[in-house]
C-alpha cells in the first residue's frame, strides 16, 4: 500500500483495502475517499458491499480526518445520505445538454404530461420499411442529421436483432431520402419532438463515412475471434449493437466508432449504462417493461441510461 498515492478501484477491491488498513492501524494515511456513483448503495446485489465500507470508515474514523466525498446525479434520497455521513450537501441542476422526456403510444409522440406534440407520419415511405413500434424511424431522424442514438432492448438476442432490423430499413430509408431536397431550416431540428425532424435529413459525408466504416470492419475482422456476421450486416449502415456477449476488444471498438460518430446507431442492454459514458442525441427504450423485468430496472437505471 505504500506504492501509490491514489487508488482507483471498484467497490469490493475498496472495501478490501479499507479491511487491510484497518487491521494495520494504517487508516490514517488515508486523506479522501471519493465514491463515484453513490447511488449504487441502493442497488440489490452490489449495495450492501459500499455500505458497509462507509460505516467502517465513519465508526473508525471518530475524528473525521478522512473526506468522504459522494457523487451522483440520480440520487433520490440525497439529504438523509447526506446526514448519514455528516457531509455538507451541494446541489446543482445544470446540464450541458437539456434533458426531454417523450412517450410514444402508437403513431402519438406525448410530452411528461402526457400530452401529443407529435404524430409519425409513414404515408409517404417506401411500403416494403419494415418498422412496426417505429424504433427504426426514430432513430433515423438522428441518424440523418448525423448524430447518435442509442436503443436499450432487453437481452442480448433481441439486441442483435433489432440492430439488423434497423440496419436493413435503414437502407431502405437512405435510399428514399437521398433524392429528396433538404427543409430550408428555420428552426433548429434538436429543438423539434420526435416525429418533425423528418423534413431536415441532411445526408452529408457519406463517402467519408463509407470508407471509416470499412475501416471498423477491418479492425473486427483481425480481433481473435473474428468479425461477427451480424456486425458485417450493420456497421456499413452506421449501426452497431453491444451487450456482456462481447469481447471487451470487440466492445473497444464498437464504443470507439461511436464517439467519433462512424457509428450512430447502437443497441444495446442496460448494462451499458453501467461504466460507459456515451454521448447521444437520443435515447430509445424498445419495451421498457421487458427490460425492466429482465434487469430490474427502477427509478435510479432508468435516469442513467436515459442521461
Amino acid at each position: 500500500l505504500d506504492s501509490w498515492d491514489v487508488a482507483v478501484c471498484t467497490i469490493e477491491k475498496g472495501n478490501s483495502i479499507i479491511n487491510r488498513l484497518v487491521e494495520e492501524g494504517c487508516l490514517s494515511d488515508v486523506g479522501m475517499v471519493v465514491v463515484d456513483e453513490a447511488h449504487m448503495i441502493g442497488e440489490n446485489e452490489r449495495g450492501y458491499i459500499l455500505e458497509i465500507m462507509l460505516s467502517k470508515l465513519l465508526f473508525h474514523d471518530k475524528d473525521r480526518r478522512i473526506q468522504i466525498v459522494g457523487m451522483s446525479a440520480t440520487l433520490p434520497n440525497v439529504d438523509q445520505i447526506a446526514q448519514w455521513l455528516g457531509a455538507q450537501l451541494f446541489r446543482s441542476d445544470f446540464r450541458p445538454v437539456p434533458l426531454k422526456e417523450y412517450v410514444k403510444f402508437k403513431d402519438k409522440i406525448m410530452d411528461s404530461a402526457l400530452t401529443t406534440v407529435s404524430t409519425l407520419s409513414t404515408q409517404n415511405l417506401p411500403k416494403r420499411l419494415n418498422d412496426n413500434d417505429h424504433a427504426s424511424l426514430l432513430a433515423f431522424e438522428v441518424a440523418g442529421a448525423n448524430k447518435s442514438c442509442l436503443v436499450f432492448c432487453g437481452s442480448k438476442k433481441v439486441t442483435e436483432a433489432c440492430a439488423i432490423a434497423i440496419a436493413s430499413n435503414f437502407s431502405i430509408l437512405y435510399e428514399h431520402f437521398k433524392d429528396i431536397p433538404t427543409t430550408r431550416m428555420t428552426v433548429a431540428p434538436d429543438t423539434l419532438p420526435p416525429g418533425q425532424r423528418l423534413g431536415f435529413i441532411r445526408l452529408d459525408n457519406t463517402n467519408n463515412l463509407t470508407e471509416k466504416r470499412k475501416t471498423v470492419l477491418e479492425r473486427l475482422r483481425r480481433t481473435p475471434g473474428g468479425l461477427d456476421p451480424k456486425l458485417e450486416q450493420t456497421v456499413p449502415q452506421g449501426v452497431a449493437f453491444h451487450h456482456a456477449g462481447m469481447t471487451m476488444e470487440e466492445r473497444d471498438i464498437i464504443e470507439s466508432a461511436y464517439r467519433d460518430g462512424t457509428i450512430l446507431i447502437l443497441t444495446c442492454t442496460s448494462t451499458l449504462a453501467a461504466g460507459v459514458n456515451l454521448p447521444a442525441q437520443r435515447v430509445i427504450f424498445r419495451n421498457f417493461q421487458a427490460i425492466s423485468m429482465k434487469e430490474n430496472a427502477d427509478v435510479i437505471r432508468y435516469k442513467q441510461m436515459c442521461g
